[in-house]
């Protein structure tokens, strides 16, 4: 071995002596050695040159990162002296490798052999940290601050660890390193990171202003500050810091960004809109600064419906400047609607849907706005192309299965709506449909199962008591129930059509004819009804020996749905 190598192995380990390792005799044991005749100190000394040479040739290929190698030689070197250095070395190069078992096995015969050095400690609690051994990490700089009550970075190791799960404890551990060491801004840094977590944000400001005692140039920190006088509502001393701050940098959009916050947070909306005045007439503004002034104006609309007017400009200013981000466009489609602009929304959100395929809500927009106009078969169109863009978006797949229903494909209604009950079981509307949709395609005991799970999640649902009230009627089934559940959803809403029919129709299956007649009447009266509501007047008037007047609603009825054979069949018979 050459001379520069040898220089090398020794460097890196000043803790072996240049004469050899040292003994491992135990540091408790207080007897004086035998004396060794000239024999054994030969062996001794012969044992210990060659634990030195295995030891080198470790640490050489520990330089050349050969980690596997080094283990061999310093294993060897064991073989000869169980020195507290080489069990040091060893632990180091296992824990290279990431065998962190051996490592900390290692590293533990180390600290046997000499329980106070600090050293070994701190590369034990290292290998325990890369383990995920965090409570015993911790033991480890606890006893290092055993052996040495100053050692501050083992209080801050422990103050970092504890933060994750114990953050109070952390914290008592911050405050001890800044009593015996004074205001440090790393530590501060960090207990004001900490308390801003736990929400106490008059402590955290507390943090801060020490922090600017250390770095009074810091804007940046002054500026964080401020937010933290914002969050624990010491409005005052942020108002006077952020006028401060923007005497010095008036451009700073930022601050005046957080000037007009606070405004808002004080209620203050005309000294906050003056702000966001000054801040738009600021050349390349980004995008994020105009979304949030844009959202400031919208917020501020739900208190004055005047300033939707400056909502709609604000949108269309940043539509202008950035012609791509789908934001301005998807708000400018939600104010469309608030101004009963169907065109114009579903244009805004036709886009959205181009540019952010991913946002399912501009998708559900576009559907319901083909629902309002009643365009199924469109409706479908896009909607199939949503679920295709967005397969696992519950509201998505409502909307969709309930287009199928629109346009009698019960079939192909069922995979989403049964994918929307189980992305969100508790979504009653989502169920109904679902219950509904079996119904139709006389899958009753799934449709019975829908039902009920959707009247333990509302049992007052309005809906859901008449539609399954209607479906036990039509199979003629626990008539009673269908009775009271009808006569329930009445209650909450006795205007519309086919409550009043779905009651009426329970009358008819009763045999009570008169009271059948009377609330299907109620429900044409009511408004547009489908042509089964006409049918079953018909029906009603046959019971009541009424033909003629049977004839007529049943003619109705088939004007209304000129393919049903069943209606040519009694018209042609005059009766059921």
């Amino acid at each position: 071995m050459n001379v520069k190598m040898w220089k090398v192995a020794l460097g890196m380990f000043s803790i072996i002596a240049l004469a050899g390792l040292t003994d491992c005799s135990s540091p408790k044991e207080t007897q004086q050695p035998k004396k060794e005749n000239g024999a054994q100190e030969r062996i001794r000394s012969e044992q210990k040159s060659i634990a030195l040479q295995h030891f080198i040739d470790g640490s050489l290929f520990e330089s050349k990162n050969e980690y596997a190698q080094a283990i061999i030689e310093f294993q060897d070197a064991l073989r000869y002296d169980r020195d507290p250095a080489i069990y040091y070395a060893l632990a180091k190069n296992y824990s290279a490798l990431g065998k962190y078992a051996l490592a900390a096995g290692a590293a533990n015969e180390a600290i046997k052999l000499e329980p106070n050095n600090i050293t070994y400690r701190e590369t034990l609690a290292e290998i325990d940290i890369k383990a995920f051994q965090i409570d015993e990490a911790i033991a480890q700089y606890v006893e290092v601050l055993r052996i040495d009550s100053t050692h501050v970075q083992s209080m801050f190791n422990i103050a970092q660890l504890l933060t994750p799960k114990h953050p109070q404890q952390a914290l008592e551990m911050y405050d001890k390193i800044l009593q015996r060491n004074g205001p440090d801004w790393e530590v501060l840094f960090k207990v004001a990171e900490l308390n801003s977590t736990l929400r106490r944000y008059d402590k955290a400001a507390v943090a801060f202003e020490k922090m600017v005692k250390i770095d009074p140039s810091n804007m940046s920190l002054k500026q964080n500050l401020g937010e933290m006088y914002v969050r624990s509502e010491q409005y005052d001393k942020a108002l006077a810091l952020f006028n401060d701050l923007l005497e010095s940098d008036p451009k700073n959009v930022e601050l005046r960004g957080a000037l007009a916050e606070l405004y808002l947070q004080q209620d203050k909306w005309e000294k906050a809109r003056e702000q966001f005045e000054i801040i738009l007439k600021t050349d390349s503004l980004a995008a994020d600064i105009r979304f949030r002034i844009a959202m400031a104006y919208l917020s501020q609309s739900q208190k004055d419906s005047t300033l939707l007017v400056s909502v709609k400009v604000q949108f269309e200013k940043f539509l202008k400047y950035y012609p791509e981000d789908w934001r301005p466009m998807f708000y400018l489609g939600r104010l469309a609607i608030v101004e009963k602009n169907d065109s114009a929304a579903f244009k805004y959100f036709d886009k959205v849907t181009k540019v952010a395929g991913w946002n399912a809500e501009a998708w559900w927009y576009l559907g319901s706005i083909l629902f309002d106009k009643k365009d199924y078969d469109q409706a479908v169109s896009v909607l199939e192309k949503a679920h295709q863009i967005v397969p696992n978006d519950g509201g998505i797949n409502f909307l969709l299965g309930f287009a199928y229903t629109r346009v009698n494909r019960n079939e192909d209604a069922v995979p989403p709506l049964e994918r929307a009950v189980e992305i969100n079981p508790k979504d009653i509307n989502a169920l109904s449909t679902l219950a509904s949709t079996y119904d139709a395609l006389k899958r009753y005991k799934d449709s019975d199962r829908a039902f009920e799970s959707a009247l333990k999640i509302d049992s007052l649902n309005a809906m859901v008591l008449n539609n399954f009230a209607y479906s036990l009627a039509e199979r003629g089934e626990q008539l009673e129930r269908a009775y009271m559940m009808s006569k329930e959803s009445l209650k909450k809403d006795s205007s519309i059509a086919s409550f009043l029919d779905t009651y009426g129709w329970i009358y008819f299956k009763l045999g009570n004819y008169a009271e059948a007649e009377r609330y299907v009447k109620k429900a044409i009266d009511a408004g547009e009804v489908s042509a089964v509501v006409y049918e079953h007047l018909g029906d009603i008037y046959s019971k009541l020996n009424l033909y003629e007047k049977a004839k007529e609603y049943w003619a109705k009825a088939l004007e209304r749905d000129a393919k049903n054979a069943l209606l040519k069949e009694k018209l042609a018979r005059g009766s059921l």
